[in-house]
Formats: structure tokens, sequence, C-alpha cells
């Protein structure tokens, strides 16, 4: 079992959405943190700091389903 900070999971989870490139479902990147040992809970608790913090924000996809992206803001300073 890996063990990371909560800071750690939650800008793992940046990572993870920006690198996708487009929003990614909520339980889609929940289930990519478990398949790299993290636990499941760490992992909800990671990706909803990162949303409280505003590194990633919740939106939908065409479906209506729950998504995270990363903010307008953040993709013009990166």
């Amino acid at each position: 079992m890996t063990v990371l900070s909560l800071t750690a999971t939650s800008r793992y989870a940046t990572r993870l959405v920006r690198k996708a490139g487009e929003p990614v479902a909520a339980t889609d990147l929940i289930r990519w943190l478990e398949a790299l040992d993290i636990d499941a809970e760490r992992a909800q608790a990671g990706v909803r700091l990162a949303t409280i913090v505003g590194r990633l924000e919740a939106t939908t996809d065409d479906e209506q389903r729950p998504c995270l992206a990363i903010p307008d803001e953040q993709k013009r300073a990166a």
C-alpha cells in the first residue's frame, strides 16, 4: 500500500487530469488513483481537496456525468 499525503494525492489527481487534456469522469479519476495503489478513501479525499482549493473544477460531459477539469485560468497560466 502506497501512503501519500493528502496534498500529494490532490496534486497527483490534478496532474492526471492535466495530462488527459480534457475533463475526466470523477469515477475514472478515482479508479486511476486506486490503480496507483492509493487507498480509495484517500483518493476521494485528494480529489475533493483539489476541487476545494481550485486546482480542479466540477463540470459535466455530454452524457451529464460528473467530471473534473482544469479551471480556465490555470490553463492560461500553464
